[in-house]
């Protein structure tokens, strides 16, 4: 753990896509714990051992953050990567396909969870500082005539699907094979969320949660919120925390719900407008920050809907990346950015050294 910080903060963090913010975060010099949504989780099975793959993808993305910060390790890993892609068949990128690889040597909850670690040993360093959101959670499954696919995975094959179609109408200026709004192809499919309603909370996370100076929301897609605010483990733990909390917008210019995701959303129910959706929240943040292009009568109708306050900003990737919005978060969280600075000389731990002890100590798998 850190050593000397006056204070903490910690970030939620949900959604398949990584969210801009997070680099923002610069948290070799500010004292931040990483709670990353894991409901989402899926494996890939294949009687081949070299094509099992075991997708964390919000765990994943902040590990290839971490990556894109050190160079020579980003470069090592992208030549190692491109050995472990020959079998990708979600089309993801290499260094995420490659985790997925390795993640699928853990098949346990024990194992998973020192799975999760060791990999935050390498690349963070605040070595205990990530940590899953769930204990142990079924994953939520689509069931369509055929068979039954995690969540996640339907949405990424049929949104792979959609871009290659709409690769091909561009060339040939052809009719698409899924029309807007069926991007399942017409097949009827039931989605059920009961896994996750009473799904148990991880317990290392009550410790950095509790003595956090503020909590921070960091979702990037509808889907992935309203799961874990369906939690009613969550909600409780949101609605105890006696500091403040911020929600940023899953939604941006560039980032807007996928005609996929539109189609899951529909199925469960989940309206994806702000005012009803902020409903499923409650009372349990006390910011929400909201694109400014929001018009000006849904702002104020979702003003109306809670005691939450309501802050629009300019969310674009470009701004929300900038020392300048991490600013207007700690804001909204009453917290002096002074009091998160960490000593990181006092931190600092050879980054090789970390690499060959845990390559050592899973040189076995193999």
């Amino acid at each position: 753990m850190v050593s000397e910080k006056k204070h903490a903060i910690t970030l939620v963090v949900c959604g398949s896509r990584p969210s801009p913010f997070l680099k923002a975060v610069d948290d070799t010099n500010y004292a931040v714990n990483f709670i990353f949504n894991n409901s989402g989780d899926f494996t890939i099975v294949h009687p081949d051992p070299s094509k099992r793959l075991s997708y964390h993808l919000e765990l994943f993305n902040l590990l290839e953050k971490k990556v894109q910060e050190y160079k020579p390790l980003s470069d090592i890993l992208k030549v190692l990567a491109s050995a472990f892609d020959s079998f990708n068949p979600l089309k993801l990128p290499p260094i995420i396909n490659m985790l997925g690889r390795y993640a699928s040597h853990f098949e346990n909850r024990a194992d998973q969870h020192l799975f999760y670690m060791q990999l935050a040993s390498i690349f963070h360093l605040n070595q205990m500082s990530i940590y899953p959101l769930f204990k142990d959670v079924p994953p939520v499954v689509v069931e369509g005539v055929k068979a039954r696919t995690p969540l996640r995975r339907y949405i990424i094959e049929i949104e792979n699907k959609v871009r290659t179609s709409e690769a091909k109408s561009a060339g040939e200026n052809a009719e698409q094979e899924n029309e807007p709004g069926q991007p399942s192809g017409g097949e009827e499919i039931k989605i059920s969320t009961t896994s996750i309603v009473d799904a148990q909370l991880c317990d290392s996370i009550r410790e950095p949660f509790d003595s956090s100076a503020g909590v921070v929301i960091v979702p990037t897609d509808f889907i992935s919120t309203y799961l874990i605010f369906t939690c009613s483990g969550f909600l409780e733990l949101l609605n105890g925390f006696s500091k403040k909390i911020t929600l940023i917008s899953p939604l941006w210019v560039g980032n807007d719900i996928t005609p996929a995701e539109r189609e899951v959303l529909e199925i469960l129910g989940v309206p994806t407008r702000w005012e009803p959706f902020m409903a499923l929240v409650g009372d349990a943040v006390d910011t929400v920050i909201i694109p400014k292009s929001e018009p000006e009568v849904d702002v104020s109708s979702l003003q109306s809907a809670g005691k939450y306050t309501i802050v629009a900003e300019d969310l674009s990737p470009a701004k929300q990346c900038s020392g300048e919005f991490f600013q207007v978060v700690l804001d909204t969280l009453d917290i002096d950015r002074e009091s998160l600075r960490i000593d990181t000389l006092k931190e600092r731990i050879d980054l090789s050294e970390k690499i060959a002890s845990s390559l050592r100590q899973f040189q076995k798998l193999f």
